[in-house]
């Protein structure tokens, strides 16, 4: 990758808020384009995909015995909004309507939906959004 000034990066950026698939590596650009030759979307309520359904059979066969279900997002804060309502749909489907609280890291990180955001620790990004958010408990992360 490079700059507008010709310098040239590395990019090992692979982490929160981004996603590293290749800087116009061949091989993920064919990839892509024969997957939109195919289908550019299909709503997973409506439809499936052959490749969806593929890579579904992919990571379930990595994944322990008894894990079979795959759930596909369209990023983190999507991945995280989605697992805090399947906690909470957990408990409620087992008569435990009292649970309702997820601890969370201080700091951390988590996505920037408003439920990622109250499980998220770090000030400068919650606060604006404090009073919008049901208050979650934060334990300190494990720092050297």
């Amino acid at each position: 990758m490079w700059d507008v000034d010709g310098k040239r990066y590395i990019d090992a950026s692979s982490g929160t808020m981004v996603s590293n698939i290749g800087r116009s590596n061949p091989a993920v650009l064919d990839a892509m384009r024969a997957q939109m030759d195919r289908s550019t979307f299909g709503y997973r309520l409506h439809f499936q995909t052959e490749s969806s359904e593929r890579l579904a059979g992919k990571v379930a066969a990595l994944a322990p015995d008894g894990l079979n279900k795959v759930f596909f997002v369209s990023g983190g804060s999507k991945a995280v909004e989605s697992t805090l309502k399947m906690a909470r749909q957990y408990a409620l489907t087992r008569g435990e309507a009292q649970r309702y609280k997820v601890i969370s890291r201080y700091p951390s990180y988590h996505g920037c939906t408003l439920g990622a955001l109250a499980i998220t620790g770090y000030g400068p990004m919650t606060a604006p959004f404090d009073p919008m958010m049901q208050r979650i408990p934060k334990i300190p992360a494990p720092r050297a």
